[in-house]
């Protein structure tokens, strides 16, 4: 009955799901999945884990027998029961006041903390927001607000559904306290009642979907809504084991081979490579000098930065695009970056059509990368933050 435990358990069997080519329990766990979440009136209020639970049988479905499965019943919108009742800022006050007057006073800071983290952006006057209620919750909401007095009304409601889901001062103040006072910066272990904004957060946003069904909506991976990537194993990536082509960028650049165009004359430099004694075509090449020493002025300093992307098109097209870059080459090389999509949802989901779909829009539908940069920001336990990684286009 704990909804952050559910979410990751569903987020596992998702990974593994798409993590695992032959499997022979897949038509199993896809009934079980419809079974116990999508073929009833009502489906858990919790957006991640009915996106886990979705694509985990969406991917089943291209290559397995699941006619039994209604697949319509599996996509949004679905239906769930709306809050019983709203609060206002008052509401609110009175609220907190009642819990502090049953706290002894050195609690009450644990209190005020939810309360202040979930202040949006003018939720209690100018200035006086939360960065959760800001930047995450106010974000998130942001299509669904025109039904409502303020973004700060939903915010009440999930500030409610904290403590009526559990979160008691008394048992968890303490160590909400200590959190903040030796990890303020870092952020690296949260307050017992942030998993608990996250909770309400998720639970609100699934309401909302099914509540009002007309808002443009696509779905998570458009909103960063998304936290983790349930498919991906790595943590970092040695950079060195990202080398694959040796620079072809002298250790000292003069002001003659700057002028000079004769690398391009090379280009299996860097765009071949030998591996296993087989002849590969480098889809992308990235290479930089930096001299950077503090004692050398700005003016002096040497920096050579050098690009290379594969595309494919059609070679009808070829001249038309080629000299549309000469004529424009401002703009650079563009390498298409997707922040919400899973590594393992390359090349089959709906959150890969689109975002392909959008690409190809930007670019008149003539060019196709041959590489896609997988970006993928990671949660406060991992030391670097972030990895990425370029990968094939389909």
């Amino acid at each position: 009955n704990d909804p952050y435990i559910v979410e990751r358990l569903y987020a596992s069997v998702l990974g593994a799901t798409l993590r695992i080519d032959i499997c022979e329990i897949h038509i199993e766990i896809a009934n079980y999945i419809y079974e116990e979440i999508f073929d009833k009136e009502m489906v858990y209020p919790h957006i991640l884990m009915r996106d886990y639970a979705r694509q985990t049988i969406e991917y089943i479905s291209l290559s397995k027998d699941i006619s039994n499965i209604n697949l319509e019943k599996i996509r949004p919108p679905y239906k769930s029961n709306w809050y019983k009742k709203e609060y206002s800022n008052l509401n609110i006050d009175d609220y907190i006041k009642s819990l502090k007057n049953k706290l002894d006073s050195h609690l009450h800071f644990s209190i005020d903390k939810i309360k202040n983290s979930m202040t949006t952006e003018y939720g209690r006057g100018t200035g006086a927001y939360g960065d959760f209620g800001r930047y995450v919750f106010g974000y998130a909401v942001r299509n669904w607000v025109k039904g409502f007095k303020s973004d700060q009304d939903l915010s009440n409601i999930a500030l409610m559904r904290i403590f009526e889901m559990g979160y008691d001062a008394k048992l968890h103040g303490e160590f909400d306290m200590w959190v903040n006072r030796y990890d303020n910066f870092n952020n690296s272990i949260e307050r017992i009642s942030k998993k608990y904004q996250w909770i309400a957060y998720y639970e609100i946003l699934a309401k909302l979907v099914d509540k009002f069904p007309d808002v443009q909506y696509s779905g998570l991976w458009d909103d960063y809504i998304r936290d983790i990537d349930p498919t991906l194993l790595l943590l970092e990536i040695d950079k060195e084991s990202k080398i694959l082509v040796p620079s072809p960028l002298p250790s000292h650049q003069s002001n003659e081979w700057v002028k000079n165009t004769k690398v391009f004359d090379e280009t299996k430099l860097f765009l071949e490579i030998d591996i296993d004694n087989h002849r590969y075509i480098c889809l992308s090449s990235k290479f930089n000098f930096e001299k950077r020493e503090k004692e050398i002025p700005f003016e002096d300093r040497d920096s050579c930065y050098f690009l290379a992307m594969g595309y494919f098109y059609n070679k009808e097209d070829s001249n038309e695009i080629i000299k549309g870059y000469e004529n424009n080459y401002d703009r650079g090389i563009n390498i298409p970056r997707a922040h919400s999509i899973y590594l393992y949802e390359y090349y089959w989901s709906e959150a890969y059509k689109n975002y392909k779909e959008g690409y190809l829009t930007e670019s008149d539908g003539k060019l196709c990368p041959a590489i896609y940069e997988y970006f993928w920001e990671l949660d406060y336990s991992v030391k670097d933050k972030s990895i990425s990684f370029y990968i094939p286009c389909k």
